[in-house]
């Protein structure tokens, strides 16, 4: 799986998937921990299917939530 997320202000507008940066693992699930100076902050995730060759499916709809 290939998964992207990134850090921004409320205020910004959100990013898409395929311009943030991705990280690849081989595992299904991903932990994310952030430092309380993110608080409140806003964060958004997309996920798309990479397989070992390295070939990427599309990516999905993005999930924005706040850090809290």
């Amino acid at each position: 799986m290939a998964f992207a997320s990134r850090v921004r202000k409320p205020e910004e507008a959100p990013a898409k998937a395929e311009e943030t940066s991705s990280v690849f693992q081989t595992g299904v699930v991903k932990n994310f921990q952030y430092s309380e100076d993110l608080y409140g902050k806003v964060v958004n995730y997309a996920c798309a299917y990479e397989n070992d060759g390295g070939k990427r499916g599309p990516w999905s709809d993005a999930a924005s939530l706040i850090i809290t």
